[in-house]
């Protein structure tokens, strides 16, 4: 797997358990070249913690990449954004069809991005299960 067509973060290996298994910690991004400080996105470093499947054998304390394909987040930013985004101005096309007035648009526009805040959680676990199963852990810098 191409380290361009993925998505990385960098993480340290906490545990190695049987099975392939370890725990990874992700470490904090590094700051922007020339970054003073002053946007949010460092003010509150959020570790987080995930158990992942290695195919190469891990220390501890080893710093890794954890890769994730493109594919998967192109998939996630269609389903959580563009489908509620597509539903709203279909939902709102088809009323003002049906009604040619600005409240039968807007029924129509609430009904259509309604139908997807009840078919889009399913989606979104399910799509969450998949991409753990694709996150990759390969030897870091």
């Amino acid at each position: 797997m191409n380290s361009e067509e993925c998505m990385t973060a960098r993480a340290r290996v906490r545990a190695v358990h049987a099975g392939a298994l370890v725990d990874v910690e992700f470490l904090p991004a590094p700051r922007c070249r020339g970054c003073e400080g002053s946007c949010a996105w460092f003010r509150t470093p959020k570790v987080g913690e995930l158990r992942l499947r290695a195919t190469t054998p891990l220390t501890v304390g080893e710093t890794v990449l954890v890769s994730l394909p493109v594919r998967y987040i192109l998939l996630g930013a269609v389903l959580l954004h563009g489908l509620p985004w597509a539903m709203l101005v279909l939902g709102g096309l088809a009323g003002s069809l049906v009604g040619s007035s600005d409240l039968s648009c807007l029924i129509g526009a609430v009904i259509g991005f309604s139908g997807t805040l009840v078919v889009t959680p399913a989606w979104h676990r399910r799509l969450e299960m998949t991409t753990l199963d694709e996150l990759r852990i390969v030897p870091g810098p």
